[in-house]
């Protein structure tokens, strides 16, 4: 006996045939970018960015590439985290157990890494005043 199969045709309901289905629908399920979040506030150091990451599967890796560097995002809680040292663009990828890949393009622009300039020092009535 034959049911609907959710990929088209039909499988058989005993037998090789329907093992060798779930293994290839357990190979197309898609690992999902649900949210991606850091702090668009200037800063002087690393943006914590934070990614949630959707499976059917275990992911075997999640890290940021760009700028020379590839950075791995670690565990926490429910999604993935890293401390992101300089501004620049990276790509976010995702692979699950099961080979599959989601990848996500994210710019980091936030961190200041100009120190401040001394554009004019006056002094006035006893006082200095700087401006930066």
């Amino acid at each position: 006996m034959k049911s609907p199969s959710p990929i088209g045709g039909s499988v058989p309901l005993c037998g090789g045939g329907a093992v060798a289905a779930s293994v290839s629908l357990c190979a197309l399920s898609p690992v999902k970018l649900e949210e991606m979040h850091w702090d668009p506030s200037p800063t002087s150091g690393p943006v914590a960015l934070t990614a949630q990451v959707k499976s059917a599967f275990p992911l075997r890796e999640v890290h940021l590439e760009g700028e020379g560097q590839r950075i791995p995002l670690s565990p926490a809680g429910s999604g993935y985290t890293a401390d992101i040292p300089r501004n620049g663009h990276y790509l976010l990828t995702a692979v699950g157990n099961n080979g599959q890949r989601y990848s996500q393009k994210v710019t980091i622009d936030c961190i200041d890494t100009a120190g401040p300039r001394l554009l004019a020092i006056e002094t006035c009535s006893g006082r200095v005043w700087v401006t930066l």
